[in-house]
């Protein structure tokens, strides 16, 4: 079974574009945040592989996005995007700017202190927003 992570206008809720998740990976929370000291807005979502034979999923990734008013600057990313562009309104660039592996289902996501809180699984896990070597990620 594949799922995406769909974009709909804020306006009209057209699609404006989808990121398709691997096998088995669900979306299982999203959060709207801004991180360290960079002004641009970012779209977080972390995913679980729903594996049957798994009580609690083992693992599951935070993706996180910049969406922006767009003119064709083209989409970025793992090459697991569509429909970077287009869509009503101008258009918008969608941009995978990070993942981060997570040991763990992310059930829940939270801006705090400029840095990132997650719950995975029955635990509590604070990633930093940190440039390495001009590409930003999540530490």
């Amino acid at each position: 079974e594949t799922n995406y992570i769909r974009f709909l206008d804020d306006c009209t809720f057209e699609a404006v574009g989808a990121f398709e998740l691997r096998p088995l990976e669900l979306a299982c929370s999203i959060v709207s945040c801004t991180l360290a000291k960079d002004p641009r807005e970012y779209l977080v979502v972390g995913t679980c592989m729903a594996l049957e034979d798994e009580e609690e999923p083992r693992e599951g990734r935070l993706l996180v996005f910049h969406v922006s008013r767009g003119g064709g600057e083209g989409a970025g990313g793992g090459g697991e995007e569509e429909g970077g562009g287009g869509g009503m309104g101008g258009g918008r660039d969608i941009q995978l700017v990070a993942e981060k592996a997570t040991k763990g289902a992310v059930y829940c996501l939270t801006p705090f202190n400029d840095k990132l809180l997650a719950g995975i699984n029955s635990k509590v896990q604070l990633y930093r927003w940190a440039d390495k070597d001009g590409s930003p990620e999540l530490q």
